[in-house]
């Protein structure tokens, strides 16, 4: 009976009121906004998590609130909900009078989870998401014009940074101290290999089409050799993670189907 008691309170606290989620959320595109040399982006941790500590009704208590959350803190900025979502937690459960969340625990874990959130961060996005973006932007500008993929860019890239900002408070909210965990596995890691896959599938398909765009009409060969390209894009970039190289090798399967095989030419 006891042991049911005990788990009815650690699930009260996993779920995260809707209303302070998207407090978090919409703060959080400011986390950036007052980066320092000494704490980097703890003052805007401060301002994302500032209203959990209205509910702190001692003045002395609401102080040391604003101490901790002025630790030193930082992480890339689409993932940094994450971190605060975890803080959340850990300020939830001192506020619930858990004696073994103390001070120096929620120091060391934001010196402890800074690196991560900012390494993992930055490989997922500026090393992912980005280019990929990218270059099925420069896809559907080929098609489509300059405005297509300007916008293309802009709404998939926009989509996949606001997802993750709001996913990572809530998963960063039941992870709690485990949240390196939630780093290791979930969208984090796993959604690596979607997005190469993808940028390796638009980076071929666009040395696909510079191959041939040096030949005249859209006959079945050419889209064949498009193909061909796309696929080689996506095979080099699981290998060798270089979007140059890749359009290159791809261009390059691209030439020699077209100018070493009779199937440029080949129609049904």
């Amino acid at each position: 009976m006891v042991e049911t008691d005990e788990k009815a309170v650690v699930d009260s606290r996993v779920n995260l009121p809707c209303g302070e989620k998207l407090r978090i959320w919409w703060r959080s595109h400011f986390v950036q906004a007052t980066q320092n040399e000494t704490g980097l982006q703890n003052l805007g941790a401060l301002f994302c998590l500032e209203s959990m500590g209205r509910k702190i009704s001692d003045q002395e208590e609401r102080k040391t609130f604003k101490r901790r959350q002025l630790q030193q803190f930082n992480s890339n900025p689409f993932i940094a909900t994450l971190g605060l979502g975890a803080l959340a937690r850990l300020e939830s459960e001192i506020l619930a009078g858990d004696r073994q969340i103390s001070d120096e625990t929620a120091t060391k874990f934001r010196h402890a989870v800074s690196g991560p959130l900012g390494s993992c961060g930055d490989e997922l996005f500026w090393a992912s998401i980005r280019p990929a973006a990218g270059a099925l932007a420069i896809v559907i500008g080929l098609i489509a014009g300059p405005s297509a993929a300007v916008l293309t860019f802009l709404v998939v890239f926009g989509i996949c940074q606001e997802w993750y900002r709001w996913h990572g408070i809530g998963a960063g909210f039941v992870a709690g101290l485990n949240v390196a965990k939630e780093l290791r596995s979930g969208p984090y890691r796993e959604s690596l290999k979607t997005f190469h896959t993808a940028l390796g599938l638009c980076v071929g398909a666009v040395g696909g089409y510079l191959a041939v765009s040096l030949a005249r009409g859209r006959g079945t060969g050419e889209m064949l050799i498009w193909a061909a390209a796309a696929a080689a894009g996506i095979w080099g970039f699981r290998r060798v993670q270089s979007a140059t190289k890749v359009m290159f090798g791809a261009l390059v399967v691209a030439l020699i189907l077209m100018f070493g095989l009779p199937i440029a030419n080949w129609t049904p």
